[in-house]
């Protein structure tokens, strides 16, 4: 483990016994009476797009790029992005949040509310990390008046690490992502890092994150779909090796829109919808999203193969996308699906543009569902008129698939050229020319 993925988890591990509280005396010490982070408004639409596009940017984008890739932020891109992920983990509570590069400096600063009925409090984090040139090493930490040592921080987050979250799935997976970081420092007022690549991990963060997204008002809602799903998949005669992806949605999106109209969130309705829907049609274990005490209490349907255009393939990069859209944001989205073709075309089955036309239809349908309270209503009110797939995805017969890098190259140079941002332009227009998503606003 590097230095600064031991830095970093240890400052989490901290935060969160601190948030805990170890004794009387440690949390009246932590708790003050104003907050030092002061709330700001939600982060605007353009404000996320310029999040979405620095989580793109963050990725390699040429084929022929050496596996190291050198990313560069400022401080305004650093709090933006701290916002972005404090929005997605607290969308049910109250989380501010501010960081700043002064000189050869990273403060990080974090306020949380504590609830109280006599008066307001707050648990206020600030933590200062030095750059040593190939590190970034955490120099102090305060939390509220307690000013921690250096020796205890590092300690006693060690005892935490260790004992309560060493065996927690999202904490290893955050640890290799951290394990990536080959180099950083910070310098002329910018956060410079050096990341080695994985898309397997990238992948596999992805899940993790979601599910570390989903509050318990997502599981219940999840949980409901699934059984709306479990009676859908029952009723198709036990003969039958396939259905339509079109066939699964409508039915459920036709259930979403019932609820909305009685009251429900339209975007929460959606979220879950899609979230439930992907893990069944790529064969993932429902249990993992809801837990085992859940699971056990609702009915499973049996399995079967989702297609699109008789390919599973197909249905499944549609509803993976989808789901991370809804979920994670279009900026997530269009990475996993950029690395994972890049990495296919490297070492794999080569570049495919129908998948890549696939995730583009997926990325539309979460991005849509969830965007805002009109475009959710519209998307189900669609939704549960789809009586094709053809209305989702256009037919995909002439695609040029299994490109080798050295094919991409011939055809397309690399990732930024011209010719390649045609092509994703054409895709993109073509999708959104789709019955489904024709005339609705996309990014």
């Amino acid at each position: 483990m590097t230095v600064l993925t031991r830095s970093l988890a240890r400052f989490t591990a901290l935060t969160v016994v601190t948030g805990l509280g170890l004794t009387i005396v440690l949390l009246f010490l932590a708790l003050q009476r104003n907050a030092t982070v002061t709330p700001v408004l939600p982060m605007t639409e353009n404000e996320r797009s310029t999040v979405e596009q620095l989580l793109v940017d963050a990725t390699p984008g040429d084929l022929h790029d050496a596996e190291l890739h050198l990313l560069s932020l400022d401080s305004g891109e650093l709090d933006l992005l701290l916002r972005y992920i404090a929005e997605s983990v607290g969308r049910d509570a109250d989380l501010f949040s501010r960081i700043s590069l002064p000189g050869q400096e990273l403060l990080a600063e974090l306020s949380l509310p504590v609830q109280s009925r006599l008066i307001p409090l707050y648990i206020n984090i600030r933590a200062r990390f030095v750059s040593t040139g190939e590190t970034l090493s955490l120099r102090t930490l305060r939390v509220g008046n307690l000013q921690i040592p250096g020796t205890w921080v590092h300690g006693l987050a060690g005892i935490v690490e260790q004992r309560y979250l060493a065996e927690i799935p999202s904490y290893r997976g955050i640890q290799e992502l951290l394990d990536s970081v080959r180099h950083v420092e910070i310098a002329a007022n910018r956060l410079q890092l050096e990341l080695e690549w994985d898309p397997d991990l990238l992948v596999q963060l992805r899940h993790q994150a979601q599910q570390f997204l989903v509050t318990t008002a997502d599981q219940e809602r999840m949980a409901r779909y699934h059984r709306e799903l479990t009676q859908i998949i029952n009723a198709v005669p036990e003969t039958t090796r396939a259905i339509p992806l079109s066939a699964l949605l409508a039915p459920l999106f036709t259930k979403a829109a019932e609820i909305s109209m009685a009251g429900g969130d339209p975007v929460a309705e959606n979220r879950s919808l899609l979230l439930a829907a992907a893990a069944y049609v790529n064969e993932e274990e429902i249990e993992q999203w809801l837990g085992s005490e859940l699971t056990a209490a609702i009915p499973g349907p049996r399995w079967i193969e989702v297609r699109v255009q008789r390919r599973q393939d197909l249905a499944q990069h549609i509803m993976s996308s989808a789901a991370i859209a809804a979920s994670a944001g279009m900026g997530v989205a269009r990475i996993i699906s950029s690395v994972k073709e890049n990495y296919d075309a490297r070492y794999r089955s080569g570049f495919s543009f129908s998948d890549l036309t696939a995730n583009t239809a997926g990325m539309a349908l979460g991005n849509l569902a969830t965007r805002s309270r009109s475009t959710a209503e519209e998307l189900q009110r669609r939704m549960s008129n789809v009586k094709s797939d053809a209305e989702i995805l256009p037919q995909l017969d002439g695609n040029r698939d299994g490109m080798s890098e050295s094919d991409f190259s011939a055809r397309y140079r690399h990732e930024n050229s011209a010719e390649y941002r045609t092509r994703l332009t054409e895709i993109e227009n073509l999708i959104y020319q789709q019955p489904l998503f024709a005339g609705l606003p996309h990014d």
